[in-house]
Formats: structure tokens, C-alpha cells, sequence
């Protein structure tokens, strides 16, 4: 799940940067499948729990978690692929260069942090945490620079204020993407002392 989400926004993303309506659109298109998914999924969550034990609640309560951070996480994938699907279907301005440079780095660092994340998960080996946790501090952790970049190229006139609010919008999506996902890596590492 969190390997497909990871290569739509990533994909959603380099659409916006290209201008490539027809990325965009493929994009949207896995993004609703995605949400579809997550709502399967969380079914048979619920139907998990419903097996559990009553003295089990602490782990039931983190399965209801984890479910609540997937439905989120395909939420906000969906709301960033249809916001830059119209950005560029509406045929608004180019990023400029400085925003092509910020939207990549943001990308391969999102990137990075997921690959580890989904790894982890996969063969259930949480030995990394301490890295992916650093990554997902320093990948949050200069956001407010990003803020207050955009905000300058604003004031500078060197971005529409379109363009500046799709760049601070991204920006919060990273923030945020990242966050739910390093949640969902917790849950499931608090989850192990549990099985």
C-alpha cells in the first residue's frame, strides 16, 4: 500500500513539474483505485478486531489507528494528484526553476523515507527505525524554511499566487504523507510486542 502511494504522488508530482496532463490523469485515476482499496482494507481491520478478545483492547486500539492513517494517507494522495491534475489541465503558469528544484528534492527525499519505511514493514524488521526516524525528522524539519521561502518568492513577485498556493499546499502534503506513514511504521512496530 504505502510502496503505491509513495509512486503516485511521486508520480502526480513529476506531472506537475512536466506539465504531462496525461501523467496527471493516470495518477488520479490509481489514486481513486487507492482509496477504494483503503476502505477494503479497513474492513477486514474491523473484521480483525471484531476476533480480538475484549482484553485485548490495546491492541485492537492500534489497529483502529493504523486504519484511520491509511484512510488519511489515500484522503490527502488523492486531494494532491486532483490539485496538480487541474493546476495543469487549467493550463495555469510553469513552476519556476527554484520550484521545480524544491517539488524534486522533496520527491527523492519522500521517496528515500518510504523505501525504508516499506521495507521495514515488509519483512517486518524494525532494526532501522532509528534511521527512518531521523529521516522523517530532517524531512520535516526544514518545512518551515520551505514556508517561508515560498511566502519570499510571493512577496518578490516571482510566483503566481496559484502557483504559490499549490507550492505551499505540496509542501503541507509532504509534511503530512510523511507523518501518517512514520505512524503507520510506529503502530506496526508497537504492534509486534503484541502477536
Amino acid at each position: 500500500f504505502l510502496d503505491e502511494v509513495t509512486g503516485v504522488f511521486a508520480k502526480s508530482n513529476t506531472g506537475l513539474i512536466e506539465e504531462d496532463l496525461k501523467t496527471l490523469k493516470k495518477s488520479k485515476k490509481k489514486a481513486a483505485e487507492i482509496e477504494k482499496d483503503v476502505i477494503v482494507l479497513n474492513s477486514n481491520f474491523i473484521r480483525l478486531v471484531n476476533k480480538f478478545e475484549y482484553e485485548d483492547t490495546e491492541f485492537a486500539n492500534l489497529a483502529i489507528r493504523i486504519t484511520i492513517s491509511l484512510q488519511d494517507i489515500s484522503d490527502k494522495l488523492y486531494h494532491s494528484v486532483s490539485q496538480n491534475y487541474k493546476y495543469v489541465n487549467n493550463n495555469h503558469k510553469p513552476l519556476t526553476e527554484d520550484e521545480v528544484e524544491l517539488l524534486s528534492g522533496l520527491n527523492a527525499q519522500y521517496e528515500q523515507f518510504n523505501v525504508l519505511v516499506v521495507k521495514a514493514l515488509a519483512e517486518y524488521d524494525f532494526e532501522n527505525y532509528e534511521t527512518i526516524k531521523r529521516l522523517y525528522t530532517e524531512f520535516n524539519s526544514n518545512t518551515l524554511d520551505l514556508y517561508r521561502n515560498q511566502l519570499k518568492r510571493i512577496k518578490k513577485q516571482k510566483s503566481t499566487v496559484r502557483r504559490s498556493i499549490i507550492m505551499l499546499n505540496l509542501i503541507s502534503d509532504f509534511e503530512i504523507q510523511s507523518e501518517l506513514t512514520f505512524k503507520v511504521f510506529e503502530f506496526a512496530k508497537i504492534s509486534r510486542s503484541h502477536i
